[in-house]
């Protein structure tokens, strides 16, 4: 970025518009979008290679352009990892053995895959200063609790229906925790597979205020605007997206609250016991395809790594594989996935976008990439503080001798 003038002496197209393949998308102020679909107004999430922080800009410019005769692509695609860009598209990266504090580094995706063998490190979330919303951490797992295995009435009586013993006695904390008042109903019927292993307990939740006895305690009407479930105003599509927009300045750690009962109520829940380790990854069940979209957006703006699939055995469910860890792991000899060339689809086209900060949350295939933008002239237009005087650069200077960025 300290660059402020760049010469275009040779007339090309691939050099300046290094893009990304039609599968990918980018996060964008109305959830993932594929880049060709950006409309006016639109704003899009960069990432900044030196804070790790996300942040939505209107693109300073937008591309769609055919691939041309003479590029090439490049792939990866790993359990993680899904990335397909033209040849010299930019791509962050951190060789694997050096430390998390060492600068990211940018490199054609062509150079990559030239050396296939070298491990490193790829950028898949970033972070923010959210101030956080008004919920104590008890208040933000009732949610959670009713978001994942409970709901709302048409009375708007909540609930959260649970069997395992260790989680029947966490959600009665949380519920008194809250200061509001509720019942219990214990079901020891047998399933539609059997006998219980244990009994499921109920737990119910007036709207408003107690009438009767426990009158120093109250409903959950003080929690509604940031009620996901409901079967009143917040049911409708219009309604769940104000609820979302109001969770959009939770705090990082209020978020990871969120994704904790996320993963007891819908996980996985694998008996870890016998493993001789501790699994740090969740594997979420979710059956609301924009809501666990709306959560995987939430996830790259906090420092989570995701990828979200259909589930193999139920077109009705979608499953977030999340890791509370900004980065993934590249490269390597050992026989796992790694870069690779590929030979342009006929006809195919490819798009991206520029941003200040020179770089750009996407996904492809559900698994979510930062990655780098258009370049050449982008390292000009960046912004930059000089660190010693201060003094930031206001303009640069591009001369275009063959009408490349023109074009």
């Amino acid at each position: 970025p300290r660059c402020d003038t760049v010469v275009m002496a040779r007339p090309t197209r691939s050099k300046v518009l290094l893009c990304f393949d039609q599968e990918t998308e980018i996060l964008t102020s109305r959830g993932w979008i594929n880049g060709t679909a950006l409309q006016d107004g639109d704003t899009v999430a960069q990432w900044d290679s030196d804070t790790n922080t996300v942040s939505f800009v209107e693109p300073q410019h937008r591309f769609t352009r055919p691939v041309s005769p003479e590029e090439r692509m490049v792939s990866l695609n790993t359990p993680s990892t899904s990335i397909r860009v033209t040849e010299d598209h930019r791509v962050y990266y951190r060789p694997k053995h050096v430390t998390d504090d060492t600068e990211w580094r940018v490199s054609p995706a062509c150079d990559l895959a030239e050396k296939p063998a070298r491990t490193g490190w790829l950028p898949t979330a970033g972070t923010n200063s959210f101030h956080g919303i008004p919920l104590t951490d008890d208040e933000v797992r009732l949610i959670a609790w009713i978001t994942t295995d409970g709901g709302v009435g048409k009375t708007r009586g909540a609930y959260v229906a649970q069997s395992k013993p260790k989680y029947v006695k966490e959600i009665e904390r949380v519920i008194r925790a809250c200061g509001i008042k509720y019942g219990t109903y214990t079901d020891n019927r047998p399933t539609n597979f059997g006998e219980r292993t244990s009994p499921l307990v109920r737990y119910t939740m007036s709207f408003g205020a107690p009438r009767g006895r426990d009158k120093h305690l109250r409903g959950w009407a003080h929690l509604s605007p940031w009620m996901f479930k409901s079967d009143f105003d917040a049911y409708t599509h219009d309604g769940a997206s104000v609820v979302r927009g109001r969770w959009e300045n939770a705090s990082e750690h209020q978020w990871d609250v969120f994704m904790e009962v996320m993963d007891a109520a819908n996980g996985a829940n694998t008996d870890s016991s016998s493993f001789g380790w501790t699994p740090r990854s969740m594997h979420v069940a979710i059956s609301n395809l924009h809501f666990a979209e709306w959560v995987q957006s939430m996830c790259a703006q906090r420092g989570w790594s995701t990828s979200l699939v259909q589930h193999k055995g139920r077109t009705d469910i979608w499953m977030l594989h999340a890791k509370k860890i900004s980065k993934r792991a590249v490269g390597g000899s050992d026989g796992r996935a790694t870069w690779t060339f590929e030979v342009p689809y006929p006809s195919e086209h490819v798009w991206c976008v520029t941003v200040p900060s020179g770089a750009v949350v996407t996904r492809r295939k559900g698994k979510v990439t930062i990655l780098g933008q258009c370049q050449m002239i982008g390292r000009a237009v960046r912004p930059y503080t000089d660190p010693v005087t201060g003094v930031a650069k206001t303009d640069a200077t591009v001369l275009d001798l063959t009408g490349v960025v023109r074009d």
